[in-house]
């Protein structure tokens, strides 16, 4: 989610199709988010494939609990989703990949929980943690699938995913709008 629209956006940048696209009464908006749905669907693909390959192998997994985590996941990808439309305005203006990406995907692998858990971090660190998505998603995922609990159980987590939720793509819509209209004026003039 972090890297399909920039990266999309990037590579029509370099083979001028972006140009082309954008004269087409299609709104930007559309255009952008159509572009990195191929990439999200054919993970979806591989997610699939990877818990049937566990199955064949001999892993046990309650659908029920797996049927739980639906709308952890649903809230995780829109968070992210946005997250990516933010990069992708990003690559639009600059011109070059997006820096904040990376940093934002190297702070959540680091802080978020999906190496070790958070407790097992320095308590002057966890803060840091909650204020990232990835460690909600994480959390309420662990406690559904792993501990069996509830949707109930996990309403917090969710509260707060729903709430990053709104707020990124609030903040996806305006940079999206921005971007466009920085582009379609001219952007940076370099002489």
């Amino acid at each position: 989610c972090l890297q399909s629209f920039s990266m999309k956006v990037r590579y029509d940048q370099m083979v001028g199709t972006l140009e082309a696209m954008m004269a087409t009464p299609t709104e930007m908006n559309r255009l952008l988010l159509c572009s990195g749905l191929y990439p999200l669907l054919f993970s979806g693909v591989r997610i699939a494939l990877f818990f049937t390959g566990a199955l064949l192998l001999g892993a046990s997994f309650d659908g029920w609990q797996l049927l739980l985590t639906v709308p952890v996941l649903l809230l995780t990808l829109v968070t992210f989703g946005a997250l990516g439309l933010v990069s992708a305005s990003m690559t639009l203006v600059l011109k070059r990949g997006d820096p904040v990406v990376a940093f934002f995907g190297a702070v959540s692998f680091l802080l978020g929980g999906t190496i070790y858990p958070v407790a097992a971090l320095p308590d002057s660190i966890q803060w840091a943690s909650q204020l990232l998505p990835i460690t909600h998603s994480i959390e309420a995922t662990r406690l559904i699938v792993l501990s069996g609990k509830g949707l109930a159980d996990v309403a917090a987590e969710l509260w707060v995913l729903a709430g990053f939720a709104v707020a990124f793509m609030v903040l996806a819509l305006l940079a999206v709008r921005w971007a466009v209209a920085f582009s379609r004026h001219g952007g940076i003039r370099t002489y």
